[in-house]
């Protein structure tokens, strides 16, 4: 057997296949990141020692993680270990080694971008896409930027979603199929943690821009918006969580109902969540929702609520068994020891 198909055999059977330009998977190096960052940095460091590219690329991680301010030989050692995963073809290291010449060296920096993004490493295709469309860098190409978004999107990275939303929006592109509309975008991205894909379905749903007008739903999408940023707030709600008064009577629903959603997460107040959960089975500011309606209900009927319990068991006769089954899983982790408020549903 030639040495190099050995190699290549022995890769695949260690869990990391190789792709294009002999680089390691991405998923599985993925896979493993907290299994490697909670291996002991001397581990490592053997490991690396012994030719593990994969263990070169953590070492550099954990030292990041780590920030051993005064220990120079090991910096010095973590960046060697950074190229060295880098030429060895781990996609992460390509694309952070990328990223350390972003601004002393642009040729490099978009060279060693490429080699990332061509392994299909999601992260890596995004960020050339952003170059592509900012044009400073590199030639300007918004065709071959959505090609990328495309791709990265595909792989659920959520800022990817995010940007490819905005770029159909603005008429750059079209999607491919009914569920890359940039609604659907947005919703995957938010899903993910995007906080700006959940401001844009907030604002979207909030005056019913290329979907229907809803409260409920720009509200859900508002707090996990402002989620560690209450400026995104202010303009809706006092100091106390109390709505900010308005004459427009949409605007007037939006911030009394913002009060109550927030009310009922930050604080777990049984009567806010009453409403909350009585709207959302009735469809007080937009459509139905009994499965939050349920969550809602159920929080409170569990905090005490004896008025919560026809309501209820009314949304819980509109569930399958599998939706009841994850409330009800996801309220008993809220309700376990050091958790401090629920998951907005």
């Amino acid at each position: 057997m030639k040495p190099k198909r050995a190699i290549i055999i022995a890769l695949v059977l260690a869990g990391l296949t190789v792709r294009g330009a002999g680089a390691y998977d991405w998923k599985k190096v993925d896979e493993k990141w907290d299994d490697w960052l909670r291996t002991s940095e001397p581990e490592l460091k053997k490991k690396a020692q012994a030719g593990d590219a994969v263990a070169k690329y953590f070492y550099f991680e954990k030292t990041v993680s780590d920030q051993p301010e005064q220990d120079k030989a090991r910096w010095a050692l973590a960046e060697k270990y950074l190229k060295d995963a880098s030429d060895e073809g781990v996609p992460q290291a390509m694309h952070r080694y990328a990223f350390n010449m972003r601004e002393t060296d642009s040729r490099q920096f978009i060279s060693h971008l490429e080699r990332a993004a061509q392994t299909g490493f999601p992260v890596a295709e995004f960020n050339l896409a952003e170059e592509l469309l900012e044009g400073s860098r590199v030639s300007l190409d918004e065709a071959r930027a959505v090609e990328l978004l495309r791709k990265a999107a595909d792989s659920n990275d959520r800022d990817a979603q995010y940007e490819l939303g905005e770029l159909y929006s603005c008429g750059m592109g079209e999607p491919r199929h009914p569920k890359e509309s940039p609604l659907e975008l947005f919703i995957k991205a938010a899903n993910r943690g995007q906080r700006e894909a959940a401001q844009e379905l907030a604002d979207r749903y909030r005056v019913g821009y290329a979907t229907e007008r809803d409260i409920m739903e720009a509200v859900r999408w508002k707090f996990r918006a402002s989620q560690r940023n209450s400026s995104r707030t202010e303009e809706h709600l006092d100091d106390e969580l109390e709505p900010v008064e308005t004459k427009d009577p949409n605007a007037r629903n939006f911030n009394e109902f913002l009060s109550l959603y927030t009310r009922a997460n930050l604080q777990r107040d049984v009567p806010s969540m009453l409403k909350v959960g009585t709207a959302f089975l009735e469809g007080s500011f937009g459509k139905k929702n009994p499965l939050t309606g349920y969550f809602w209900l159920y929080m409170a009927s569990l905090s005490g609520s004896t008025e919560a319990v026809v309501p209820r068991d009314k949304a819980k006769a509109q569930l399958t068994p599998a939706e009841i089954e994850s409330v009800e899983t996801e309220v008993a982790k809220i309700r376990a020891p050091r958790n401090k408020r629920p998951d907005p549903q």
